[in-house]
């Protein structure tokens, strides 16, 4: 791995956390939040996000792997607020994977 794309992926890796549905409601408020499929590696595709990697973020919306949460799912996830994701910002957006296990 070069030293740049180590020093990128070691900084996207200090925002990651995991976050509760309901503390996602102000980055889906302001349009900043995405839903990132959990066959993706989040981190990965917040590597791609970062260093503008059009062709790959491109392919990943087209086949519905990268998106913005849908209206079902907001009603789904607001009927379970304590649902978990795993979370990582990449400015100005929230990348967001639902977590499979708690």
């Amino acid at each position: 791995m070069s030293d740049q794309r180590q020093e990128i992926i070691e900084s996207l890796k200090q925002t990651m956390d995991e976050a509760q549905w309901q503390w996602l409601l102000p980055h889906l408020q302001r349009d900043a939040l995405v839903l990132v499929k959990p066959e993706l590696d989040l981190l990965d595709v917040a590597y791609r996000i970062a260093i503008d990697d059009r062709p790959a973020v491109q392919a990943w919306v087209e086949s519905g792997k990268l998106a913005k949460p849908t209206p079902a799912q907001v009603r789904e996830w607001e009927r379970h607020p304590d649902k978990r994701f795993t979370v990582v910002v990449v400015q100005p957006y929230v990348l967001a994977q639902e977590a499979l296990f708690h």
